[in-house]
């Protein structure tokens, strides 16, 4: 089931047309695999891992506080991290420039409204 999934949703990961301002995007699967795509030099696949690992950590201590996040958002000085949780444990992370006006906002809403709707099975 795993693979279908990770399979799935990285079809659907690929489709997902180029967006203005995203400089990096990856999912992490149940099984804590990832599926990572960068579009700048600054964000290697290990860097990206890692991120997917933190956010991971992030969201398990949530729900041991009974706070389960569906979406996140971190804001940084020159980048945000936006992220959106499916009811099957997996997410996807979008790493973007924090200028407003780089930014296409609602394309970036509707992939990660996308991303938690998604039948993949």
């Amino acid at each position: 089931m795993h693979t279908q999934l990770k399979e799935g949703l990285e079809t659907w990961l690929d489709s997902v047309p180029p967006l203005a301002g995203v400089l990096a995007c990856g999912m992490r699967m149940p099984d804590r695999s990832t599926v990572n795509r960068s579009f700048d030099d600054g964000f290697p696949d290990a860097s990206l891992d890692n991120a997917w690992r933190c956010v991971a950590d992030t969201l398990q201590v949530l729900r041991s506080q009974r706070l389960p996040g569906r979406r996140l958002r971190w804001t940084y000085e020159n980048h945000l991290l936006q992220c959106a949780v499916r009811s099957d444990g997996a997410f996807l992370g979008i790493i973007t420039t924090s200028q407003r006006e780089e930014l296409d906002e609602i394309g970036i809403e509707e992939t990660l409204v996308g991303f938690t709707s998604l039948s993949v099975i």
